[in-house]
């Protein structure tokens, strides 16, 4: 098996379990209108955590499709640059998702910072709501498009 289908199939994999941590977070939009008290803070403080570590794992889904696209297309004689490029709407979207998704996890980090420091937060909060609206639809998309390609590659 050639090193870059087992790098698709790693981001594939990885991609899948990133999308399901996603769908948890975004469990927390329902959660954080109906619970209350220390039930709340407790979810809150793991959706804070989550959050954290959702945009390192990002990175590592990137890196591997990346990586598996770079060798794949220098194996076939294109260029690093042809490479790297996203040559279909899956890779075009996976591209607009990372932005997105990275602007979601600013936002979070800018609604905590505004919470403790007693500012009002309740915009960004609703900004932060919105993106994770679209990554959610974005990487729902982005999935199908790439268990497709998956189909045509293997």
């Amino acid at each position: 098996m050639e090193i870059s289908l087992i790098l698709m199939i790693t981001h594939s994999l990885s991609a899948l379990g990133l999308l399901l941590l996603c769908f948890i977070q975004y469990k927390w939009k329902q959660d954080g209108k109906n619970l209350k008290g220390i039930e709340r803070e407790k979810k809150l403080k793991k959706h804070e955590e989550i959050g954290k570590k959702l945009l390192l794992l990002l990175s590592f889904v990137i890196l591997l499709a990346i990586l598996g696209n770079l060798i794949s297309g220098l194996n076939s004689g294109k260029t690093i640059l042809k490479s790297i490029i996203p040559r279909s709407p899956h890779g075009a979207f996976g591209f607009i998702g990372a932005a997105l998704f990275y602007y979601t996890w600013k936002l979070g980090m800018k609604t905590k910072q505004q919470r403790i420091a007693k500012e009002k937060w309740s915009e960004t909060k609703r900004k932060h709501g919105r993106a994770s609206d679209l990554i959610i639809i974005i990487g729902c998309i982005h999935g199908f498009l790439g268990f497709l390609q998956l189909l045509k590659i293997i």
